[in-house]
């Protein structure tokens, strides 16, 4: 993705959005690996 095309959108809120995908994704693998 390109940040220069959302100006109004600072650096702080892609980390976390991004961070909060990465929690999503480990928690799903780890309700798998349970099941």
């Amino acid at each position: 993705m390109d940040t220069y095309a959302y100006p109004n959108f600072p650096k702080w809120k892609w980390y976390r959005t991004t961070r909060s995908l990465m929690e999503a994704l480990r928690f799903c693998l780890i309700r798998t690996v349970r099941h």
